[in-house]
């Protein structure tokens, strides 16, 4: 059994207890449960997820952009029908990442998406999980993204497993420019999302990712 020292739980506890208020807020309240773990499963780390895509309309909605990204590794546990408080927003999204506004390219946002879902059928936290973007993917190719020694994005070398690639319901033009809401942990290249260190950076919204959905 794990030892507790009283003195420490007790620190712990006091500023716990000192903050109960501002946790036990009400934010607002869910009809429906949002499950991204089940049965000690991330179903998120493979496929589209509707608590993920909450947090990612909240980013476009807030942001005022044409489309939100985020990693399915950013949420941590499932929210569940019934009143939602602060604290379980945060319990969501407990790393407090920036929510930055960025213009990109179709072809950097292609790319983006592309490495995304090289890991399949292997989970990963970077999996893209999007809002105002739809895409298809096609497990039967073999992923062609190149990856340095940090498994970082350096290029896409062939055929790419995404298509079918729709933003705001128009097919996507690797020539245009997009805005894009997505966490400074994504923009500055976590999980390995090298592609957007050339994104200009439009304005941010000066919150963390659990206050954008919380607005």
């Amino acid at each position: 059994e794990r030892y507790v020292d009283p003195e420490t739980k007790t620190f712990i506890d006091n500023i716990y207890g000192a903050y109960d208020s501002i946790m036990s807020r009400k934010i607002g309240d869910l009809s429906v449960d949002l499950i991204k773990m089940e049965n000690g499963k991330d179903l998120s780390r493979t496929a589209e997820n509707g608590l993920c895509e909450l947090a990612a309309d909240a980013f476009r909605a807030v942001g005022g952009t044409q489309a939100g990204l985020i990693g399915a590794g950013s949420l941590r546990t499932n929210l569940e029908a019934g009143e939602v408080t602060y604290q379980d927003v945060v319990d969501i999204l407990p790393y407090c990442n920036e929510v930055i506004m960025a213009e990109v390219s179709g072809q950097t946002l292609l790319d983006a998406l592309e490495f995304g879902v090289s890991f399949l059928p292997e989970n990963s936290g970077g999996f893209p999980q999007v809002s105002g973007i739809t895409f298809s993917i096609n497990t039967e190719i073999e992923s062609s993204v190149t990856m340095n020694e940090k498994k970082q994005f350096v290029s896409v070398d062939g055929e790419y497993r995404v298509h079918d690639v729709k933003v705001d319901g128009k097919d996507l033009d690797p020539d245009a420019i997009y805005t894009l809401a997505i966490t400074q942990y994504l923009l500055t290249g976590g999980d390995g999302f090298t592609m957007f260190e050339d994104a200009e950076i439009i304005s941010t919204t000066g919150l963390a990712d659990n206050e954008v959905v919380m607005k």
